[in-house]
């Protein structure tokens, strides 16, 4: 039961420093009005439009862009989020399949 106990006790560190990187995401609008959810920046900055952004500080499985205003995650290059995959642009293959990227 020790080794239960340590095992149980590790795992509880874990979920709660994982509980603490979702909370450090900020949420917040352009006048730092509480918001539900955070917006691209669109053309106005570097991967500013949802995509799949592949260059040296990332290579995810999810599409992501940069957010105005400091909404979402923080990051060296400034605020970003993850998005929808379904709203992704996608190009046509020669096969006749829509593909990402």
């Amino acid at each position: 039961t020790t080794m239960f106990r340590k095992v149980s006790l590790s795992l509880a560190a874990l979920a709660a420093l994982l509980g603490q990187a979702n909370a450090a995401d900020v949420m917040k609008g352009e006048w730092g009005q509480e918001v539900l959810g955070c917006r691209c920046k669109g053309r106005v900055g570097t991967h500013g439009y949802c995509g799949y952004h592949f260059h040296w500080g990332s290579q995810e499985d999810l599409p992501w862009c940069r957010t105005a205003h400091g909404c979402g995650q923080g990051g060296l290059a400034g605020s970003w989020m993850h998005c929808d995959p379904e709203g992704v642009e996608r190009r046509l293959g020669d096969d006749g399949k829509l593909y990402n990227a």
